[in-house]
C-alpha cells in the first residue's frame, strides 16, 4: 500500500493578538525577478512577528549562503515557538480562499505534504512536482533552508 504524501497535519496558525497584516507574505516564488519588491517587504514589517522572517525569497537565491540562510530562518522559526504566539489546530485541513484583483476565486487546502515524494526533474513522474520549471537548479525545498527541523511548514 502506498504512503499517503498529502495529509491532515497539527497546523500553527497565529494567535489573533498577530497583526495579519505584517504577518502575511505571498509565496516565495513571486516577484523572483524584483528583489526591490523583498526590500520593501522588509522595511513594511521591521522585527514584527512575519512569515517573511521564515522563508528565502526566490528573488534572493543567486548567491545566497543556503546555510546561513537556514540558520536565519530557524533562528525565527524558534523566536515564534518560545514567544508561544501560535495556536494549534490538531490533526486538520485548513480550506483557504481568496478574490484575485479581477474578481477571479482562488481555492486552496492547507496540509501536510511529504517532501521525500517532491522532484523537481523534467517528465518526472513523481507524486509531488512543480508548476513551473525551478529556475535555481538543484535547489531542493527544505534541503538547505529547513531552519534546522524545527518545526514543519504546511505547504
Amino acid at each position: 500500500m502506498e504512503q499517503a504524501v498529502f495529509t491532515p497535519g497539527n497546523i500553527l496558525i497565529p494567535k489573533k493578538n498577530v497583526d495579519m497584516k505584517k504577518w502575511s507574505v505571498v509565496a516565495c516564488d513571486q516577484f523572483s525577478s524584483e528583489p526591490a519588491y523583498w526590500e520593501r517587504v522588509r522595511e513594511a514589517v521591521g522585527d514584527l512577528p512575519s512569515t517573511f522572517h521564515l522563508i528565502l525569497p526566490e528573488a534572493w537565491l543567486e548567491g545566497a549562503d543556503l546555510s546561513r540562510e537556514g540558520g536565519r530562518i530557524g533562528g525565527a522559526m524558534a523566536r515564534c515557538l518560545e514567544a508561544e504566539m501560535f495556536e494549534e489546530i490538531p490533526d486538520s485541513y485548513i480550506f483557504v480562499e481568496r478574490r484575485l484583483a479581477g474578481g477571479k476565486v482562488r481555492r486552496g487546502l492547507v496540509g501536510c505534504l511529504d517532501l521525500e515524494a517532491y522532484d523537481f526533474a523534467p517528465g518526472t513522474n513523481a507524486p509531488v512536482r512543480p508548476v513551473k520549471t525551478p529556475w535555481f537548479p538543484g535547489f531542493r525545498p527544505g534541503s538547505k533552508c529547513a531552519g534546522g527541523g524545527r518545526w514543519k511548514r504546511p505547504m
